[in-house]
């Protein structure tokens, strides 16, 4: 298909002044950020769960924002060529994709997550934004030994972790030679996560010299894993997010071979749970006050990005993912935040990908939107930046619109179909953000021109790896304009 058609075809969206771009953006190598940064603070604490509440719509304190200056990581220093992928699968071209299989983790490959977020409303239209992501990452090979040591250069994130002092939990984990029965296997139901077996008091070491951390568990399925689970108030002009590590048995996710044989997946991170029974996903989540219980139902189908499912994200080989979406997922269930609980409906976007590769050189973070808009068409587009500000030449997106027997039409995007100039911006913690943006097509024949405006200015994760994300309002032309869709924007190395 033509791609110059873009304004064509959105039922209900006016194809003169905006032909309303739907856009959704994934971009996978935040995986490979999550990867050294998480290994480094599980492994260095060698805990069964550790977790953190980033902000809780409050303003920052100067002494904090000097310690978050001074502690955060910089991506280059995260996503450095030096991590340890030798073991691990590359991705180096297309693949043929299988479901529901692969809705299940795939091990051969270092990182991978199921990424969701959304817009939802309650009674009298209140709205609220919600995110949440379950990431999976494989230790280094020489990690998953039963006697190895895991260490993971981590000298770059020492002085972040200690700044948070994320919540460390002693090391339950059975000393070589303890019999395979007296070990907690993983747990098949997220609703009940057991309890690691004590040491007995014969084998406690009473040594006050601190020791490296030692993964020696036979259930030790050679993964880590972290979520983030965050909630946009609109309303109450609150933002809540939170973030949790674990290992098994405090969590795991099927694998592919696993869903394979019964078209289900379950994952879990303690008691926050992502389910899928072969017809939806249910997403489970709580940290005080704040909780979701989402029911996410797919209305249209899965969209192989990039090139059938490889989605480049560099000029060196294997540099790149195998990535899929569900653009729109009718969502219902319960939000609750300190103001109450609620009963809502909305739409979500799904992202799946899996991947062993990094951020090369040069590239220090990336802009990614996802909009959904009237007529239900949609648009993914990240903007990769360079040192030098410049946009990255494997900057990539997908133009998706309704297609013939409920399929869609899509027109994929390259780094030059779009251009995104930052309209507004805002001093949040120790960074300056962009909250909102005119964000256009250069063929002037199209005529697509799209003011992109963030809900709430300060939507910004402080974990371990602070960065931006959040639900955003999009309207027609500009500030001013029709308001005509909505979504989430992610914005890093800022």
């Amino acid at each position: 298909m033509s791609e110059r058609s873009l304004t064509m075809g959105c039922g209900g969206i006016a194809s003169s002044s905006a032909d309303l771009l739907a856009g959704v953006i994934v971009i996978v190598i935040a995986a490979a950020v999550a990867v050294v940064m998480t290994l480094s603070v599980l492994v260095r604490a060698a805990s069964p769960t550790a977790s953190m509440e980033f902000t809780r719509g409050r303003h920052e304190t100067p002494e904090e924002v000097e310690n978050s200056a001074s502690a955060a990581p910089t991506l280059a220093s995260v996503l450095g060529a030096g991590a340890d992928t030798q073991g691990f699968a590359r991705v180096e071209g297309p693949r043929a994709f299988s479901f529901p299989e692969d809705h299940g983790a795939h091990p051969d490959y270092r990182a991978e997550w199921w990424y969701f977020t959304g817009n939802l409303r309650a009674a009298g239209e209140r709205h609220f934004g919600w995110q949440f992501t379950l990431f999976r990452f494989g230790l280094p090979r020489d990690a998953r030994t039963s006697v190895a040591q895991a260490s993971v250069d981590s000298t770059s994130l020492d002085a972040a972790f200690s700044a948070r002092q994320p919540v460390v939990v002693a090391s339950n984990s059975p000393e070589s030679g303890q019999s395979p029965e007296s070990v907690p296997k993983p747990n098949p139901n997220p609703e009940s996560v057991p309890e690691a077996n004590p040491e007995p008091e014969s084998e406690l070491n009473l040594n006050p010299e601190p020791r490296p951390p030692v993964v020696r568990s036979v259930w030790f399925d050679g993964n880590l894993y972290m979520a983030h689970f965050a909630l946009t108030d609109t309303a109450a002009g609150e933002f809540h997010a939170f973030e949790r590590f674990a290992r098994p048995p405090a969590a795991s996710a099927s694998t592919d071979a696993e869903v394979a044989q019964s078209s289900m997946f379950s994952g879990w991170l303690d008691d926050w749970s992502l389910t899928f029974d072969g017809d939806a996903w249910r997403v489970r989540a709580r940290d005080g006050a704040v909780a979701v219980d989402l029911m996410a139902t797919p209305e249209t189908p899965i969209l192989l990005q990039g090139d059938a499912g490889f989605s480049v994200k560099g000029a060196a080989p294997g540099n790149a993912s195998h990535y899929y979406s569900i653009p729109r997922l009718t969502t219902q269930g319960s939000v609750q935040t300190p103001a109450g609980a609620f009963a809502i409906e909305g739409t979500s976007w799904l992202d799946r990908e899996w991947s062993t590769s990094a951020l090369e050189p040069g590239q220090v973070g990336w802009d990614w939107f996802a909009l959904q808009l009237d007529g239900r068409c949609d648009l993914m587009f990240y903007r990769l930046r360079r040192e030098d500000g410049a946009t990255d030449p494997h900057s990539a997106g997908v133009f998706v619109r309704p297609g013939s027997a409920g399929g869609h039409e899509t027109t994929r995007l390259t780094a030059t179909d779009v251009t995104l100039t930052p309209a507004r911006f805002a001093q949040i913690g120790a960074g300056r953000y962009p909250v909102a943006w005119q964000l256009r097509l250069p063929d002037t024949a199209l005529g697509t021109e799209l003011w992109v405006e963030a809900r709430l200015p300060d939507q910004l994760h402080r974990g371990v790896f602070p960065y931006w994300e959040g639900a955003v309002v999009v309207r027609d032309g500009g500030p001013r304009g029709r308001r005509i869709g909505e979504g989430y924007v992610e914005l890093t190395g800022y």
